[in-house]
């Protein structure tokens, strides 16, 4: 009998089938059971009752988690970018299935092949980090950071702006630093608000101005940025 893969979609839908059958038989005798239960056991009703409701309330829970990471393993074989990535999220996080590098590396890239921008910049922090890769690549990094920046995911340009403010993976450039913070910081996400503060109030590459640097902190209002001319007016 041939052994399937422990991660296939064929093994997981099989497993959910049987977790089902299990779990409704269990159920068909349930009050059969707890009938019994509770004529020996009058004392005890109310705790044997509440056991078995958490019982079937934590089994429900896993076989709809069962259900869900086979239905994305089979729309990602299909080749749907979204299912893709979500996937690659899923291996990871180690969310439905064991956590595995490698495979949610292997995922993001067959969504970011696709033009996927959230898995573009999943994949380019992989490489910058070094999950799930041979090693830390910023140049790589940089490619796929790009990528989804020009189509206009926020975080990707936060990290592209970080990578040319410090010279990761590319040439030193506080223009092109200041230029993804800005898109990354007016679409409101608060690292990139912080970051466009800080070159304001240090006046990098832009000239310094302390009334824009706290209008950018104040937006981001936020722990990340302790330590700037505000730092003390965030609780």
């Amino acid at each position: 009998i041939p052994v399937l893969p422990k991660d296939s979609p064929i093994a997981n839908y099989w497993n959910a089938i049987f977790f089902f059958f299990l779990l409704d038989m269990i159920h068909l005798h349930f009050y059969t059971i707890l009938g019994i239960i509770t004529i020996k056991n009058k004392k005890n009703m109310k705790k044997i009752y509440l056991i078995m409701i958490l019982f079937f309330a934590i089994a429900s829970g896993v076989f709809a988690q069962t259900t869900n990471i086979v239905t994305l393993m089979l729309k990602a074989k299909s080749g749907e970018a979204e299912a893709q990535n979500a996937l690659g999220e899923a291996y990871y996080d180690g969310k439905g299935v064991t956590e595995n590098l490698t495979e949610a590396v292997k995922w993001f890239t067959k969504a970011a092949e696709q033009e996927n921008a959230k898995a573009e910049y999943n994949l380019g922090n992989c490489y910058y980090y070094g999950y799930g890769v041979q090693y830390k690549d910023y140049g790589e990094a940089v490619k796929w950071y790009t990528k989804a920046a020009e189509q206009g995911c926020a975080e990707a340009q936060n990290s592209l702006g970080y990578c040319y403010e410090f010279g990761e993976g590319v040439d030193k450039n506080l223009k092109e630093a200041v230029k993804w913070y800005t898109k990354a910081a007016e679409q409101g996400l608060p690292l990139a608000q912080c970051n466009l503060g800080a070159c304001y109030e240090n006046g990098d590459w832009v000239e310094k101005n302390l009334e824009e640097a706290v209008k950018w902190y104040t937006k981001s209002q936020s722990r990340i940025c302790e330590g700037s001319i505000l730092s003390g007016t965030f609780l």
